[in-house]
């Protein structure tokens, strides 16, 4: 929080101490919004980030002169609540909420396929992506959990949870959450125990995605 601290500092070097500052951070409780706003941001936007919900921010926020470029004038203008404090901040009530419950879906193929704005061709690039690449994520974090290292299997699990999130994986970024919660409670025993769990939801996932989005192209 320091920065928009700084920025807001009359007293500081900045050039511009009103330019607008978005926060775009992994935690969506109110406690984090109301953080931001009082550092002297004025938006916050929570990961996994709506692409939707970043450009009613950024259409906001913007200088006039960049909005006369959206044709959509007044329509594309964030219609968020806005600050008790201050009239004049504009708060994301809306953003995804981090998935916590075992009943989550495998693959919510609707909440990734509206992330990508509805591109179908973006959507199977993303997923190829993620599936060569969590392998990986999930060895890494194998790796540092045999090497007892409770801090960086926390910031992995961590990276794990957004990744999942980020393309409809709802189930595994949950279990990735309840593992990275227990690391915040230095019980590496319990990340031990969830990891053939986490491996399992990974597998499930792959599965789901292989059939909803390159099985059914190629019928």
């Amino acid at each position: 929080y320091d920065a928009p601290r700084r920025i807001r500092d009359p007293q500081s070097s900045v050039k511009d101490h009103n330019i607008p500052v978005i926060a775009m951070t992994a935690n969506a409780m109110q406690g984090d919004r109301d953080k931001c706003i009082e550092a002297g941001m004025d938006d916050h936007i929570a990961k996994p980030v709506d692409p939707r919900k970043l450009r009613r921010a950024l259409e906001q926020w913007l200088p006039a002169c960049c909005q006369q470029a959206n044709p959509e004038g007044d329509e594309g203008k964030s219609d968020e609540p806005r600050s008790a404090e201050n009239p004049g901040v504009s708060i994301n009530h809306d953003s995804a909420p981090s998935p916590q419950h075992s009943d989550e879906p495998v693959f919510d193929y609707t909440d990734m396929r509206s992330r990508l704005a509805d591109d179908d061709a973006l959507v199977r690039t993303v997923a190829e992506a993620f599936l060569g690449d969590m392998p990986d994520q999930i060895e890494q974090l194998k790796v540092l959990v045999a090497a007892d290292n409770k801090a960086q299997s926390t910031a992995q699990l961590h990276k794990i949870r957004g990744a999942a999130a980020n393309v409809g994986g709802m189930a595994l970024s949950a279990q990735a959450l309840t593992m990275e919660q227990a690391g915040k409670a230095a019980d590496l025993e319990a990340i031990r125990e969830g990891l053939p769990e986490l491996e399992k939801r990974f597998v499930q996932l792959k599965a789901a995605m292989k059939e909803q989005l390159f099985e059914t192209t190629n019928r």
